[in-house]
This record gives structure tokens, C-alpha cells and sequence, in this order.
């Protein structure tokens, strides 16, 4: 029987953070994966990067949401469930579930435990009624979700564009096994980031007040605190450019000078200048995304965006659907 009073803990084992982290950073070309940044301190700043002004992803996102909810929400039947991958703070979907009462269940999913209880908090003061099923788990990885019946159908969200993180063939990998989710009555709803001007994306990345220099930073001292390492977050800078070529922000942290440090008992050494990659953000036309999706068992519905298209909000439904 399902519990709606705790967290399903789904969560990695510590010892995959450590392999993760030296995985990276013993490479010949050093990286970490950007899921790392989401600690209950990178969660927290991650939350004050959508409120700048620079970083229109987020304030985009929001306005379609705002502007198209009653479209989004006639997509529900009666007693449906609504999925989020990354929820991060539920603040995304909370117009949704309290504009749609087709919605009985809500199912946030997000790699932080403590933002989870957090918003599970939040979530059973504004909706007593809503049965609320809280996952904590890295959900790119065989993601169990627990049973729960229901007699409507099921809209997966996965939302805040996310999916710029991944490589395109990833991508393509992981839409594919959220639409095993899915059957015929189902629906996926997922934010995409659209291509636009060089200044205007290195501006989201390289905000005024410096919040996602901190928020790259805090892998290092994130590192340093659970790895027993005596790596400083002072030895690095952030950098984030957009690689044309690639259609992405490429996001770094790089090397003021070459030291060694201890990491978990293993040496690794740094030289001057060096990169540490700690993230990809591909941003996409909306053909682009819709080949990606079709090469997936996906097909479009509809695509929600701004006046501006700066950012889009694709309804895919599965083959199995009629």
C-alpha cells in the first residue's frame, strides 16, 4: 500500500559519487556530470538562478505555463496522475495541479531529498486533498516508479529544459524509455530551450551576480566536504560560452594555477589553465527536437511557446496512442 507520508528513497549510494567524481576529473580531459550540482546547497542556489533576470529559461517556461494551463490541464481525464522528472521545488507544475482537480496524485521526482521534503511540506498545506507520492531517485537511471492505481491516465512532465543536458543520442536514449511509461491515453509534456543569439545565452550563463559561478563552485565544495578531500572552491573560476558549431552552452570550472589534491585517498593533479566540463546545454530548433522525438516512438501534439520562441513546451504522446 502506498505511504503518501514518506519518500520512496531511490537515491544513488554514496560510493557512486565518488566513482562519479573520479571518473571525471582522472580523464584526459576532465568533466563532471552536471547531476552532481544538485546537493541540498546546489539545489537552493539553483532556485535563486531561475529568479534572475538574466536567466530567461525559467521566467519563460513559467509564462507558457501561466498561458496555456487550461489547454495542459484538458489533457487530464478524471483521477489522472501527474509524474515530474527534476522537480526540484514543485514550483513549476503547482498552477497545474491547483487549476486541474482531474489531478489526484502528484509524483515529484528529484535527486535532493531535502528539496523534496521541502516541498512535500509545502505541497500538503495547499493541497490537503491531493494524494502526494514524493521519489527520491537519479532518474535517469532504472527509474522504479511505485505502483499507485488510478482510473484516468498518467502526464509525465519534465520541465526547467533539463534535457539540453543531455547529448543528442542520449537524449534520444532517454526519451525512449520514458515513453515505456507511457501507454495510449498517456502524455509527456517536456520543456525544450530554442536556439538564439550568442549574447543573450551567454548572459543566462554568466549572470551579474555571479549566482551560477556559485552554483558551479559548490561541486568543489561539495567534493571537498564528502569525499574528505582538500580540494578549494578559491583554485577555480567559472566560465560558461556558447559553442556555435554545437548548438550549446558549454559550462566550466578552470584552474587558476597546477596543484595536486587528495580525493577519497587518490592523488589528482591539476595544471594551470586547465577545464574541468561540468555541463552541456543544447538548445534546439523545433524541428530539431521533433526528429529526435520521432526517432524515439514519440509524436508531437503540440508545441506551446512564446511570443518571442525563446523557449517551448512539446505535448508528445506515444505510437501506442490512438
Amino acid at each position: 500500500m502506498i505511504n503518501s507520508d514518506k519518500i520512496y528513497d531511490q537515491s544513488p549510494p554514496p560510493q557512486d559519487f565518488r566513482r562519479e567524481v573520479l571518473t571525471g576529473l582522472t580523464s584526459e580531459k576532465k568533466w563532471l556530470s552536471p547531476k552532481l550540482f544538485y546537493d541540498a546547497k546546489g539545489s537552493k542556489l539553483f532556485e535563486e538562478i531561475t529568479r534572475l533576470e538574466e536567466y530567461y529559461p525559467s521566467r519563460t517556461e513559467k509564462w507558457i505555463l501561466d498561458n496555456y494551463f487550461r489547454e495542459i490541464c484538458s489533457l487530464f481525464a478524471e483521477d489522472s496522475m501527474l509524474v515530474e522528472l527534476g522537480a526540484g521545488d514543485s514550483s513549476k507544475t503547482e498552477q497545474i495541479i491547483a487549476q486541474c482537480n482531474k489531478i489526484s496524485c502528484y509524483m515529484p521526482i528529484d535527486i535532493s531529498k531535502v528539496t523534496l521534503a521541502d516541498s512535500l511540506s509545502k505541497y500538503r498545506k495547499k493541497f490537503p486533498n491531493l494524494k502526494i507520492i514524493p521519489v527520491c531517485a537519479d532518474y535517469t537511471k532504472n527509474l522504479v516508479l511505485p505502483y499507485y492505481k488510478h482510473s484516468g491516465n498518467l502526464g509525465l512532465f519534465f520541465l526547467g529544459s533539463t534535457i539540453g543536458n543531455f547529448e543528442p543520442h542520449e537524449a534520444g536514449d532517454f526519451l525512449k524509455e520514458c515513453s515505456e511509461i507511457l501507454d495510449g491515453r498517456d502524455f509527456f509534456i517536456i520543456g525544450v530551450d530554442l536556439k538564439k543569439d550568442k549574447e543573450t545565452l551567454e548572459k543566462a550563463y554568466n549572470d551579474s551576480e555571479e549566482v551560477t559561478a556559485k552554483f558551479n563552485l559548490n561541486l568543489i565544495t561539495r567534493i571537498r566536504h564528502e569525499l574528505n578531500s582538500d580540494i578549494e572552491e578559491d583554485d577555480f573560476y567559472h566560465k560558461a560560452v556558447y559553442n556555435e558549431r554545437e548548438g550549446r552552452i558549454e559550462m566550466y570550472l578552470i584552474a587558476k594555477r597546477s596543484f595536486t589534491v587528495d580525493i577519497s585517498g587518490s592523488r589528482v593533479d591539476f595544471y594551470e589553465g586547465e577545464k574541468v566540463h561540468t555541463e552541456n546545454s543544447y538548445k534546439y530548433s523545433v524541428d530539431q527536437f521533433t526528429d529526435i522525438c520521432k526517432s524515439s516512438g514519440l509524436k508531437k501534439e503540440k508545441v506551446f511557446t512564446d511570443s518571442e520562441s525563446k523557449f517551448a513546451l512539446f505535448v508528445l504522446r506515444t505510437e501506442k496512442s490512438n
